[in-house]
């Protein structure tokens, strides 16, 4: 198999960014457990790279981290859309049992996570190496402990 330098870079990134989203799925639903605000929750990506591959399997990975980018902001919608109508289906039994002041916390807490995961993700974004070759080679030379 032939590969390009900066295809490799890249694939590796695409790679390590699944599973920052993975861990960051994982992270937004315990964070949600406790949540007693009707507000949303944010979720932010880095963005996909948009430097012409030398080859077709960049576009694939892109196109699965995509995906995955897709899957998690409709599991995230889903599950506020169940909290959230849960806490409204208790309000209408009966008085809440959370003051106002819990649920402004509540709404403050979740801002200042999503602010987190804003600056997390801009800090992942994909920045090629200058000068790293286009030319494919035989991934064999590239292999460091892929």
């Amino acid at each position: 198999m032939w590969i390009s330098p900066a295809d490799l870079e890249e694939l590796r990134w695409l790679r390590a960014e699944a599973t920052a989203i993975s861990q960051e799925l994982g992270w937004i639903a315990a964070e949600n457990l406790g949540r007693v605000d009707h507000g949303t929750t944010d979720v932010f990506h880095a963005p996909l790279p948009d430097r012409a591959p030398d080859g077709a399997g960049v576009p694939a990975a892109r196109m699965s981290l995509a995906i995955m980018q897709r899957i998690g902001l409709d599991l995230v919608a889903s599950s506020d859309i169940t909290r959230i109508s849960g806490q409204i289906a208790v309000d209408a039994i009966g008085p809440s049992s959370y003051t106002q002041w819990d649920m402004w916390r509540s709404a403050d807490l979740a801002g200042s996570r999503a602010a987190a995961r804003r600056a997390s993700a801009q800090a992942r974004a994909f920045r090629p190496t200058p000068g790293l070759s286009n030319v494919p080679v035989p991934a064999s030379t590239l292999h460091r402990g892929w």
